[in-house]
């Protein structure tokens, strides 16, 4: 797997199936969505595009890993910084588009990025983006998120967190906050 940092990274030159997301447990609602574009990328590369940001469930090198182990051929990751924040949808897209190009997106119906996260569902369809959307998974009949996930692991249910995610979290949970940068999960 190529890893490219998205400010410094050089223009692609092969048109790709494309994804963008958090990615930040690489649970089984993201292994579903990266199947489903790994079978679009038939001879095309699958490139995914996430951000570093201050909460995840597992450590970087463990997102790579994992990401990689799904068939992800190129990973474009980029820092949160307030000016990527601050782009606008068409700037954001734009921007990309000069570096990726981009020949179907395979994404979360929730999908958002952008300005106040304006760059959605609607605003691909607008801007005549081709994008198969997926809609949220469950696992025994629960909502499969990073969200849920968070939950189970501060109410000390990790059997339940590890089902969702699809594998077991082995010592430290990673998880930071945004302001102290700290464990919020303790060890099991």
């Amino acid at each position: 797997m190529q890893i490219l940092d998205f400010i410094t990274m050089p223009s692609l030159s092969i048109p790709c199936i494309f994804s963008i997301g958090m990615f930040d447990g690489v649970h089984r609602g993201h292994q579903y969505l990266l199947q489903q574009a790994k079978k679009v990328a038939v001879e095309k590369p699958l490139a995914v595009f996430t951000f570093h940001q201050a909460t995840s469930l597992i450590p970087l090198d463990k997102k790579r890993s994992k990401l990689e182990g799904e068939g992800v051929d190129i990973l474009i990751e980029c820092d949160l910084t307030p000016e990527i924040k601050n782009l606008s949808p068409e700037s954001f897209l734009s921007i990309l588009e000069e570096k990726c190009p981009i020949d179907m997106w395979v994404v979360g119906s929730d999908v958002s990025f952008g300005k106040n996260r304006e760059g959605d569902r609607y605003f691909l369809e607008k801007q005549g983006v081709k994008a198969i959307l997926l809609e949220r998974i469950t696992y025994e009949g629960v909502d499969v998120s990073s969200t849920r996930i968070r939950e189970y692991l501060r109410q000390g249910l990790y059997n339940e967190a590890d089902a969702l995610l699809g594998y077991p979290l082995k010592g430290e949970i990673y998880e930071t906050t945004y302001d102290t940068n700290m464990p919020i999960c303790s060890c099991r």
